[in-house]
């Protein structure tokens, strides 16, 4: 539905990929150290990603493939175990199909496609101002339990993969992948930096 488009600079990424996924790792793993509670704020800071119910459901490749993850459009698992919750929380919002954004509007699918979907999203969809509530929810409510979780409203269960053995490979390999297309910005170094 959406246009397959790749990023003219760099490696080349699809657009989608380098914006929504490798954009934003980098700028949270570069905002972790700044959000660590200080002398004057004891509390942890809060990190707050947006995702989809379509990247839960969304087909994952098989590890030994050999292809690049990042050339898929695979969601990561979060990883609690590189920053402890008593120094940011870390979550994935879902803030749910949502009326009045320019979701469908930019699709370059068929007519009838986003006709039907913006529909659906009109008639399902929640308000902006629903959508906004939750992403505060998961920001500001939802507490150290939320870590590393997928969160609408509650603390919501990863893909059934993800807890498998082929889905913890799956995240590795990600996790390396991403690590290694970062490494410009010593975004592991900035990692080791939150432990202890």
């Amino acid at each position: 539905m959406f246009e397959f488009k790749r990023v003219e600079e760099g490696r080349c990424r699809e657009t989608t990929l380098q914006v929504n996924y490798l954009a934003t790792a980098l700028l949270a793993i570069l905002l972790l150290p700044v959000m660590k509670p200080s002398a004057v704020d004891t509390e942890p800071g809060r990190l707050t990603l947006i995702g989809s119910d379509a990247a839960l459901t969304a087909p994952l490749p098989d590890p030994g493939e050999g292809h690049s993850l990042l050339d898929s459009s695979t969601a990561p698992k979060s990883s609690p175990e590189f920053v402890r919750a008593d120094d940011v929380i870390v979550n994935v919002s879902n803030p749910g199909a949502t009326r009045g954004t320019e979701l469908i509007a930019k699709g370059n699918g068929p007519v009838a496609v986003r006709l039907f979907t913006g529909v659906m999203f009109g008639v399902l969809g929640r308000s902006a101002a629903d959508a906004a509530r939750i992403y505060v929810h998961s920001s500001l409510v939802l507490g150290r339990e939320s870590h590393g979780s997928y969160t609408e409203w509650v603390v919501r269960a990863w893909p059934p993969m993800m807890y498998t053995e082929a889905g913890r490979r799956l995240g590795d390999r990600l996790w390396d992948e991403t690590m290694k297309e970062l490494s410009f910005a010593k975004v592991e170094e900035v990692l080791e930096g939150m432990k202890g």
